[in-house]
């Protein structure tokens, strides 16, 4: 760990957890936090609002918009972009990732920079989302297909299943606000994590009665 790293930095891979970075931004909800936005699909890469962007493409001629859907394709990717993504990773003391779990870049580069990261002497913390069973079989057995390979990738492994907290919002009846309310949460427990990673408190904390419960340790 560089001994002259003073904050952590908050890592979206994947359009999923890109988009809820977005919203975070938007609102100023990390305040001056750093963030660093992966994914490899260029153009929801560009509308992240993220400084700290690496587009995840490689040296035999594939786009963002072919690998993204073969896993291993974006994982040999992820590799091919090692130093851009050690870069923006050096001088930090901690790595806050979140993927949504579903589709080939959290399943490719996912492991890939959890691992960089702690390589790096980085305290990795490591959240993850498992989709709505709305969203499709193969995009849930996508996810739950790599959740016994992300644990030890990461310090501290955290897993929300959107399935088990759609059972609690039971007054939420579109999808919309299923998708509305899961990204709030999302927030709220991003800023804790890096409230206790940091021992401070970000500003404008959003009223919320949320709290951790839903979360598992993986």
């Amino acid at each position: 760990m560089d001994p002259q790293a003073q904050t952590g930095i908050v890592v979206a891979v994947g359009s999923g957890a890109g988009y809820v970075l977005r919203q975070m931004l938007k609102w100023g909800r990390l305040g001056n936090y750093p963030v660093l936005a992966v994914d490899t699909d260029r153009y929801a890469l560009e509308s992240t609002y993220a400084p700290s962007r690496v587009w995840l493409t490689d040296d035999e001629g594939y786009t963002g918009l072919t690998i993204q859907l073969v896993p291993d394709e974006v994982r040999h990717a992820t590799y091919e972009s090692l130093d851009q993504l050690a870069a923006a990773l050096r001088g930090y003391h901690t790595a806050i990732v979140l993927v949504c779990l579903g589709g080939a870049t959290g399943l490719g580069a996912t492991p890939v920079i959890c691992t960089l990261a702690r390589q790096l002497g980085l305290k990795t913390i490591l959240l993850a989302t498992l989709p709505f069973q709305f969203e499709g079989p193969v995009r849930r057995a996508i996810a739950e297909s790599v959740l016994d390979e992300l644990p030890p990738t990461a310090d501290l492994a955290y897993l929300l299943d959107y399935e088990e907290f759609r059972q609690g919002q039971a007054e939420r009846s579109t999808i919309r606000e299923l998708f509305e309310a899961s990204n709030a949460y999302l927030d709220e427990v991003i800023r804790r994590l890096v409230e206790a990673a940091e021992g401070f408190s970000l500003p404008q904390r959003p009223a919320s009665q949320s709290d951790c419960s839903w979360l598992k340790v993986l």
